[in-house]
């Protein structure tokens, strides 16, 4: 996923028409809550996986614990790319 795509993903979440910088702090975002947080996994949860991954699989296994030690949409970004990279090796 580029930076592009996140953020453009990020902006849906959020229901903002304005793109957010990576280093934008989540506790500035006042559109970040609950109902964000849990549109973030979803949408971490729905990118598509590896091919040798099976569809019955989810790609991305992202847990609470990780998500509350973001400090920035950068962090969640980076996340993301990790496991995803994680998955596929």
């Amino acid at each position: 996923m580029t930076v592009h795509e996140f953020q453009e993903k990020i902006a849906d979440i959020l229901y903002r028409e304005d793109l957010l910088d990576l280093d934008t702090p989540l506790n500035e975002i006042e559109e970040w809550d609950s109902v964000a947080y849990v549109a973030f996994v979803s949408m971490a949860s729905e990118i598509v996986p590896p091919p040798h991954v099976s569809s019955d699989e989810t790609s991305i296994k992202i847990t609470a614990s990780d998500i509350r030690k973001a400090l920035t949409l950068r962090d969640l970004y980076e996340l993301i790319n990790r496991r995803r990279a994680h998955e596929r090796s």
